[in-house]
């Protein structure tokens, strides 16, 4: 069982006049795919839907049904204007059978980072994972305490829970340290003087 909930029910229109009133209604369009006979188009409460964005797995109550379907979201379309939520995909997963997935990464421990004037650049914001419908975490932690400049960490430093498999290539970086500009411009200046030393 999922730790979160949203009911549904089955759409009947389809179109960009009918989402339009959907949308107008508080509602948004949505499909179920996956573990199913077929694709089903539902409508979902938008409220509940936002509060439910980054929920790894959810129990999906369909109008008339009377069993909640497990599923996780695969893709959200928002209007890039107003943020509004246009369009959910949902996909059905049987609890039983590990899934492919991606789970963002979240950095902790900022400010046990060392003040060496280095600059923290968040380069991979998530990975694939493959593991059960249940042990999906919300988000991996990036312990960045005690890195120093030009330090970085990779995938392969990744520390994850019991279950989950990280498959994205263990050599992407996921952040570094890089030197403060202004510190690579004058170190850059030096080379480019030494080598001028050289060709005289």
């Amino acid at each position: 069982m999922a730790d979160f909930a949203l009911t549904a029910q089955v759409r009947a229109l389809s179109g960009k006049g009918a989402a339009r009133k959907l949308r107008a209604q508080g509602l948004v369009p949505a499909v179920l795919y996956g573990d199913t006979k077929q694709d089903i188009n539902l409508v979902v409460p938008e409220k509940a839907m936002n509060r439910l964005l980054s929920a790894s797995l959810i129990d999906v109550m369909i109008e008339g049904e009377s069993k909640a379907r497990p599923v996780i979201i695969k893709e959200v379309q928002k209007d890039p204007v107003s943020n509004q939520l246009l369009h959910v995909d949902l996909m059905q997963v049987s609890l039983d059978q590990p899934i492919a997935t991606l789970v963002p990464l979240t950095l902790i421990n900022e400010d046990q980072r060392e003040n060496d004037g280095g600059i923290l650049e968040h380069i991979l914001r998530e990975v694939e994972v493959t593991c059960l419908p249940t042990q999906i975490p919300e988000f991996i932690e990036v312990d960045v305490a005690g890195l120093k400049m030009l330090d970085s960490l990779r995938v392969a430093d990744l520390v994850t829970p019991e279950g989950v498999e990280v498959t994205t290539s263990p050599d992407e970086v996921v952040v570094t340290v890089s030197a403060p500009a202004k510190q690579v411009e004058e170190e850059e200046t030096a080379e480019d003087g030494e080598t001028a030393d050289d060709a005289e």
